[in-house]
């Protein structure tokens, strides 16, 4: 005959009540966390894309302060005078105000050629051939250059040009300045990004309409060509239709993950990309990140602590139950402890003493059984005597023999 398979309480506990509620907790803990990790994630994200495009309008904002410079100086009479002597007088004095652009100054006409420089050795050249003159000859307007090579000795620089009006209104031709670019370079220009603050947890890098780097945080790479990368792309808007303002999360192989948030400079074909590294964002809020952790962890611990609860508790009734099965055997001197302090301990205080009772009154009933059957034995030895006394012929034998 098969023995039932029975589960005893603590298990119907675990298994009904705990181990449930246990799972849905553990589950929902996991989603909360993960939850977390990607809000987290959003909001450093919008955060990192913010700050790149507050950082893109600030540099905006300095170049058109260096197209308002150039323009006061534009509009001085002897600019447009038709004596070139009094142009390159004019150039001079302009150039003794503006000495923030290092590359030096130049004064086209309305052709595009040099018509005065504070570099002599351009004058005569012809510039319409310059993308950015080009664009400015056909929109007469503050225009910034790409990276160029008008600088000194051909070296890298970047230009800002203004229109420079006739007496008319008609346009008479254009007043450049010129910034350096290089490793070695101590311009404004950079005075001005590095005063930006925006790299203060990684990179930043500034890159023209082509790609090509005007500015970085390790100036070894300046004038690397960077067209290729995917968030380049996208802000210099070469990935048709992709986003030119955003902020995205980067992992390069097994490497720290990184954000990249990046934004187009107004007013320029420049973009400009901040490198973050992730752990130094989410350090901000590292805390509460690593509490939710505590939180996550102590929920699978707290199931260990239940069980040894449970266990504390369901084991003085299986004491009990092992001590009954004694007691129904005939062992009266087996005792439970349970210091639980609740009706389980009454309880098994109870048990003990009537399991002392029990005890007492068998030990009392076993005294009694011996002296009844002592008394018994007494009063059957009286028998066998009298019944023998009764007997004749063992009495007549028995008094013959002892005369």
């Amino acid at each position: 005959m098969s023995i039932p398979f029975r589960l005893g309480l603590r298990a119907k506990l675990i298994l009904w009540a705990f181990v449930p509620a246990t799972l849905l907790l553990l589950a929902a803990a996991l989603i909360s966390f993960l939850a977390y990790q990607k809000a987290v994630e959003r909001l450093l994200l919008e955060r990192d894309e913010e700050l790149t495009r507050l950082a893109a309008g600030q540099l905006g904002a300095s170049v058109a302060e260096y197209a308002d410079l150039l323009s006061v100086e534009a509009r001085s009479p002897d600019m447009v005078s038709a004596e070139p002597a009094i142009q390159r007088g004019a150039l001079a004095s302009a150039a003794k105000r503006l000495v923030l652009f290092d590359a030096g100054l130049v004064l086209l006409d309305s052709r595009g050629a040099v018509a005065a420089s504070t570099r002599p050795l351009l004058m005569g050249q012809d510039w319409s051939d310059r993308a950015y003159i080009r664009q400015f000859l056909r929109t007469p307007a503050t225009t910034v250059s790409d990276s160029i090579t008008d600088g000194p000795d051909e070296a890298s620089a970047v230009a800002v040009a203004v229109p420079v009006f006739g007496a008319q209104g008609e346009l008479s031709g254009a007043l450049v300045g010129m910034f350096k670019l290089g490793q070695t370079s101590v311009s404004t220009f950079y005075g001005d990004i590095v005063r930006l603050r925006i790299e203060k947890h990684g990179d930043a890098m500034l890159v023209d309409g082509h790609g090509r780097v005007l500015y970085h945080s390790d100036p070894t790479q300046i004038g690397h060509d960077v067209g290729a990368s995917t968030v380049v792309q996208r802000v210099l808007n070469l990935d048709n239709g992709a986003q030119r303002v955003g902020a995205v999360r980067l992992k390069e192989g097994y490497g720290e993950s990184t954000v990249a948030g990046f934004a187009p400079v107004p007013g320029t074909s420049w973009a400009l990309v901040t490198e973050t590294s992730w752990s130094a964002l989410a350090g901000e809020v590292g805390f509460y990140t690593r509490l939710l952790g505590v939180l996550l962890l102590l929920g699978m611990v707290a199931p260990v602590l239940f069980v040894a609860f449970l266990r504390r508790i369901t084991q003085p009734i299986n004491d009990l139950i092992v001590a009954t099965q004694a007691v129904a055997g005939g062992k009266f001197n087996h005792t439970i402890v349970a210091r639980t302090g609740d009706e389980i301990e009454t309880l098994a205080n109870q048990f003990n003493h009537m399991s002392s009772q029990l005890r007492s009154s068998y030990a009392n009933l076993e005294h009694r059984v011996a002296e009844r059957t002592s008394e018994l034995a007494a009063r059957n030895d009286i028998a066998n005597v009298v019944k023998r006394s009764l007997d004749l012929d063992y009495t007549l034998k028995r008094t013959w023999a002892q005369t």
